[in-house]
């Protein structure tokens, strides 16, 4: 029987919003992108067990986030307000580099 056990816990996003999507960095796997109803985009490091990134939006929600296979291996995000935004693969940027509304 295998056995399972939490290795770290993170509660970035807020309490009352869920958490809209998730996915794990292509390039650094170390790395999980996260996105929430809270507005705000999480990246965490799993090797050093804390955010890494964080950052909010002023309009919309996110609803889900994916990153793209191919190029840069952008982050693409759709969100509440009706924007599909891209992101900088490493998400350093607080703001999009390019959306479509």
């Amino acid at each position: 029987m295998s056995r399972r056990r939490v290795l770290a816990e993170f509660g970035e996003h807020r309490e009352r919003y869920r958490v809209t999507g998730i996915a794990i960095d292509r390039n650094k796997p170390h790395l999980i992108h996260s996105c929430g109803a809270d507005k705000t985009i999480v990246t965490f490091d799993l090797k050093q067990a804390r955010r890494s990134q964080h950052f909010t939006q002023q309009e919309g929600g996110f609803c889900g986030l994916v990153q793209s296979t191919q190029g840069e291996q952008e982050i693409i995000t759709a969100d509440t307000a009706g924007c599909v935004k891209v992101w900088d693969g490493d998400v350093r940027q607080d703001a999009p580099i390019a959306m479509l509304v």
